[in-house]
């Protein structure tokens, strides 16, 4: 739905508010004019309000980019989450972020493809909550790469290669897929609390967008 409550520009915000248990809720941007993109390569841009994080270990996502891997008949999935509780000073400080990897066809009654479901967690860095915060991200195709910024500021330790897999090894190529369909919202894979996402001021482009200088309702 839409609503007022959080905003950063105009009357109201996109909020995905989620029941408490695994499942999510996205808003899903497919076909033209978004994609194909040129050169398989975007860079995307939004604000974001989260509630709350997670105190457990539940992996979530929140931006998803998938589509068929080239040549192959499955998919392949990019997306941004996190799933660790970080602490400072014996206190809950936020959920980390991380990068992860998935072959969603490879589950179900009639598996296609390999399966995957692999990692690269941040050092430290977590999803704000009960504000706003700028998040940017960078889905590479042609390299098969991802980069993530909050705030502006590049998660460094979630560039270079992935860290593990669950059913392939460390070293796991993420062959990326002709992009052509983009999920923002929330989703875990776990039991999980109630969670309310709101979102605003979405941007897409071949070239880095970066945050807002100005934004009314930061």
């Amino acid at each position: 739905v839409v609503d007022g409550a959080h905003r950063v520009s105009g009357t109201r915000a996109a909020k995905a508010s989620v029941p408490s248990g695994p499942g999510g809720v996205n808003m899903v941007l497919n076909g033209a004019p978004v994609f194909p993109v040129a050169g398989n390569a975007f860079y995307g841009r939004m604000l974001v309000w989260l509630d709350s994080a997670p105190e457990t270990a539940v992996h979530w996502t929140f931006v998803e980019a998938r589509g068929l891997i080239a040549g192959q008949t499955y998919h392949a999935a990019y997306r941004l989450g996190g799933q660790h509780p970080q602490t400072v000073g014996g206190s809950f400080a936020g959920s980390q972020v991380m990068l992860n990897y998935e072959t969603p066809d490879s589950y179900g009654p009639t598996p296609n493809g390999p399966s995957s479901d692999c990692w690269k967690h941040a050092n430290g860095d977590v999803l704000p909550t009960a504000r706003w915060a700028c998040v940017e991200w960078h889905f590479d195709g042609p390299t098969n790469a991802m980069q993530f910024w909050i705030d502006g500021e590049e998660a460094v330790s979630l560039t270079g290669t992935g860290e593990g897999c669950v059913h392939q090894p460390a070293t796991y190529t993420w062959t990326a897929p002709n992009f052509d369909t983009l999920r923002l919202g929330w989703e875990s894979y776990q039991t999980d609390a109630a969670r309310t996402l709101w979102i605003d001021d979405v941007a897409l482009h071949t070239s880095r967008l970066q945050c807002p200088s100005t934004a009314g309702g930061m």
